[in-house]
């Protein structure tokens, strides 16, 4: 009604109040926040005893690269972000042109998948909390143990898509499941920089992050190759979701067999670094 123009008008307006709102609220530390109680102020200051130095120091970039946990979590988010961009960039083109899915008419439905996973990483992150807090199982095996959420149930629903043929419920369903179950990655490995190295957790994600947003450049070429390699459009999807079922999978048995919530011995800032 507004016109596409306002789709980036939105996303720019949404994005200025974030930035407002963060800077009015988020501090460098839980002593200087004016919102902080003093029972939270301890109860964090007790949760990153022994871990985190109020030190300023360069992260240890090469032992870093040379820690295999640190690379099951880059690979874990390679695979997670492998999904995400499949499903943003090709899922709306699929079922639009092959399902003959009107997605303009539909909106809300095509924005379902999205919705699932805002809410199921309320629900996933709420339920992994209470697992660390009765110690059901220590960090390292809830972090792997929702490995199974958030990469290999959505592989499987990925896998699955072209089971449900073009039926569009059945597609909306697994598009559904496969982003709602995929919000456990708020307990599996999205947070494990933070596990792995408390002081260096922002550098770690940040190069985590780089590693998977390559997956922006290579889920569409691969994916625009394949179909111009096959006119046949079913026999493209199926390939193009079988890898990202497949990808999904390996990514996150890789983690499983490699990762970990310890804490790193390169964590540690030497005694010389800068105060704060």
């Amino acid at each position: 009604m507004c016109g596409w123009a306002w789709g980036f008008y939105c996303l720019v307006i949404f994005m200025a109040v974030y930035c407002i709102v963060f800077f009015i609220l988020v501090t460098d530390t839980p002593e200087k926040s004016r919102w902080t109680s003093d029972a939270e102020r301890k109860y964090i200051a007790d949760s990153q005893e022994g871990h985190v130095s109020k030190k300023k120091a360069v992260p240890p970039y090469l032992k870093i690269f040379k820690s295999i946990p640190f690379w099951a979590l880059c690979t874990a988010q390679f695979g997670n972000l492998w999904g995400l961009n499949l499903i943003l960039t090709y899922a709306p083109k699929f079922m639009a042109e092959t399902l003959g899915f009107n997605i303009k008419a539909s909106a809300g439905l095509a924005a379902l998948p999205y919705l699932a996973r805002l809410i199921c990483s309320q629900i996933f992150g709420i339920i992994g909390d209470r697992m660390r807090k009765k110690n059901v199982m220590s960090v390292t095996k809830i972090r792997k143990f929702f490995i199974i959420f958030s990469h290999f149930i959505p592989a499987a629903c990925m896998i699955l898509i072209r089971v449900a043929g073009c039926q569009h419920e059945g597609v909306i369903v697994l598009l559904v499941m496969n982003q709602g179950f995929n919000g456990a990655v708020v307990v599996s490995h999205l947070i494990n920089s933070q596990d792995l190295t408390p002081n260096f957790a922002g550098s770690c994600y940040g190069i985590m992050n780089t590693i998977g947003m390559t997956t922006g450049m290579f889920v569409p070429v691969i994916s625009g190759a394949l179909n111009i390699k096959y006119n046949n459009e079913l026999i493209a999807s199926t390939i193009i979701y079988m890898i990202g079922g497949i990808v999904f999978a390996v990514c996150g048995l890789a983690f499983i067999l490699f990762g970990s919530a310890e804490v790193q011995p390169w964590n540690e800032v030497k005694e010389d670094a800068t105060e704060e």
